[in-house]
Formats: structure tokens, sequence, C-alpha cells
């Protein structure tokens, strides 16, 4: 750890009532003036306001890897091996799916929109044992009005990314490797420059999940099975880590009128049961204030 990073525990409290067993890919949705977040292996998407006492709730009917808003209005959101457009009413239709494989049964995993609009979003696979087949993903590009096109691909779990403020570079993990890359981002193409490792997480840490950027250009990371959020400034030292009160956080937003609330979602997923009876927070959205601001989640432009 870098010897001026900081180490806190929150404190962390409940955004809302409902407890997932992996709550993913939260998302601040100023129009809806709320956050919309994915119950993954529920297949649900659930949309939860401060001020609104009931959930709204939508269920896929097929794992759920991310929701982002769209600038049309609605949400899209990445379920089994399609990409959903989800207007408020409910209703939804298919706008791209992507070719199953023979070889593992692959679903989308998490996935986040740029400064310009364009959808990046990756795959995964499980095995019986819901442990990751090594390699088996790929990360995709969507831009508005286009069809999604795969620029990676040996991909084991496909997290973030996340996207500084001249959209000029992209964070994303692998998580199983515990490392987090940098790529150069052409703003008018689906293209990736050569990555270059940003930051890692050591034995013990955990594993690199969702992450997002605040106004100051710092990376925020959840740490799966690390029982921990870490912040690292643009050149990839250690600033800050918050540790949660859950062994399993998956993602991190900032929302809030002000941006400056950071929620966290997490998981029950692979805790024993001594453990969900010390984790009673598990599964459930967190809220914190880290005193920096964040920035608007970006929307997808289709």
């Amino acid at each position: 750890m870098n010897p001026s990073s900081r180490r806190a525990g929150g404190p962390f409290r409940r955004a809302g009532g409902v407890r997932g067993f992996l709550a993913e890919s939260p998302a601040w949705d100023e129009e809806l003036g709320g956050l919309w977040y994915v119950d993954a292996d529920a297949g649900l998407v659930h949309g939860w306001r401060p001020d609104v006492p009931v959930d709204t709730r939508f269920d896929l009917g097929m794992p759920a890897g991310f929701v982002v808003p769209r600038v049309a209005g609605g949400i899209l959101v990445g379920a089994g091996l399609e990409l959903l457009a989800i207007d408020a009413d409910g209703s939804r239709q298919t706008i791209a799916e992507l070719p199953h494989s023979t070889a593992a049964d692959l679903r989308i995993n998490d996935g986040k929109a740029d400064p310009s609009g364009r959808l990046w979003f990756g795959t995964t696979a499980l095995d019986e044992e819901h442990l990751p087949i090594v390699g088996a993903g790929a990360l995709y590009c969507l831009r508005p009005g286009g069809s999604p096109e795969q620029v990676l691909d040996g991909i084991s779990v496909s997290n973030g990314p996340a996207f500084p403020a001249a959209g000029d570079r992209m964070y994303y993990t692998d998580s199983w490797t515990g490392r987090i890359d940098a790529y150069p981002l052409d703003r008018g193409q689906s293209l990736l420059g050569a990555a270059a490792t940003f930051a890692r997480l050591g034995e013990g840490e955990g594993y690199p999940d969702g992450m997002t950027v605040d106004a100051e250009d710092h990376l925020w990371v959840a740490s799966f099975e690390g029982s921990s959020v870490r912040r690292f400034d643009p050149d990839g030292r250690l600033d800050r880590v918050l540790e949660t009160p859950v062994s399993n956080p998956t993602s991190v937003v900032f929302g809030g009128e002000d941006f400056e609330v950071l929620f966290v979602t997490s998981g029950q997923n692979r805790l024993t049961p001594s453990q969900l009876a010390d984790q009673p927070d598990a599964g459930y959205v967190l809220w914190t204030r880290p005193g920096v601001r964040g920035v608007p989640t970006h929307t997808f432009g289709g």
C-alpha cells in the first residue's frame, strides 16, 4: 500500500429494503432520481428511488449482467446473451444477440457506456461449481445504431469498465487475473490500444470487480472477496481503502443530488451459512459519503 493511502470503515448504510443474491452493476439515473441495478443470478432489474418505498422491478427470465440508462429514455440491459431495450412501462425489445457457444455456457456480465455513448460489455462462462471457465469470454463494443463488435477474447470474468473524464482511456479487468488494465481509447471507433497494467490486487485482497471514476479522475474498485472498496490515483497508486461490512462488494457508482454518495452493490454468493449470519448486509445495496464527488453515469447513445 502507498504510505500515504488511508484505510477507513465507512460508515456504510443500506440504501433500500430489497436483498439480492448477487446485486451488480449500479447506475445512477438522473431522470429516475435513483439507482438501477441487477440481481444477476435471479435475472432481475431493480430501480430504487430514496423517496419511493417500493422498487421498480423487471423480471428478465434469464441471468442479468448489467443495466445502463439510455439517451432515448429507459434502460439498456444485458441478459443471457441478449441486449434488451426496456422502456419505463416495462415494454422491451431485443436490439442485439450474441452468438451461442457450443464449448461453454456463455452469459453477458458487466458493462458500461463511455463518454461518447458507446457500450462496452463482456461475457463469462461458469462451470458446474459456479467457477469461471478460464478464457471462455470476450469483450464487446456496441456503437449506437451498430452491432456488437468483439474487441478482446480469452477473457475469464469480464468486469468494469470505467472511463476518466477525457474519454481517452478505458479501465478494465478480467477479475480472475487480479489485474486492472488501462487501454488507450479511440473516441470515434471501437478500437483499443495496447493494454498497460494499471494496478493489481495482491494475495488476500480479493478480486477487482465493478468500478467507477470520480470527479478527480481517481478510480474506485470493488474488491470481491476482499471486503473493501479501493481508490487509485490516475497513476495507479493506491490512495484509499474503504472497508465494507460485506465480504463480496461487487460494484460501485456515485449518485445523489450532488454525486456525493458512493453506492456499493454486494452479493451473498460464495458465502457459508456462518459468514451469512455474520454479514446481514450481504446482498443489499450500501451507501456512504466518502468526501469526494463523483460524475454522472454515462448513458448509451442508442
